[in-house]
């Protein structure tokens, strides 16, 4: 037997959006005093990745992700393999030499086409961090 919204929960789909979005404006003061509480802090506690490995793990982690790769469980282990390529990743992404950096950048795009969520975030924030130089620089030169 179906049963139709209304009937279970005694409301329409509209009056339900419309009870909900009253809710939340009534928190609207609040939600912007936790907002601007959070752009406040320096932007350090809020960076992302925090993970970021130092120069002296990158070749023991290189290496596990080798293994980790070739591993006959590497089906079962594939999260594990891909938070150390992405911790890779992030660390050549974060150095000044350009090598490096194209390093990374194809390791986050492979982690991106895979389908893993943080390869797709990073990726996507990598070029519109660059967006925002190459945008930056064109107003700057031009002036």
């Amino acid at each position: 037997m179906e049963h139709d919204d209304a009937f279970l929960s005694g409301y329409s789909e509209p009056e339900k959006f419309f009870q909900s979005l009253e809710y939340h404006r009534s928190l609207l003061a609040d939600y912007i005093r936790r907002w601007q509480e959070v752009e406040g802090k320096s932007s350090e506690s809020l960076a992302w990745p925090r993970n970021i490995p130092r120069e002296h793990e990158i070749a023991p982690l290189e290496m596990d992700l080798r293994f980790c790769k070739r591993s006959p469980k590497y089906r079962d282990a594939v999260k594990t393999c891909e938070d150390t390529q992405f911790r890779i990743a992030s660390y050549y992404l974060n150095q000044e030499n350009s090598e490096y950096q194209r390093k990374g950048l194809r390791m986050i795009k492979e982690l991106a086409e895979r389908g893993n969520p943080d390869g797709m975030c990073y990726y996507g924030e990598y070029f519109s961090q660059v967006a925002v130089r190459i945008v930056f620089c064109t107003r700057h030169s031009s002036s």
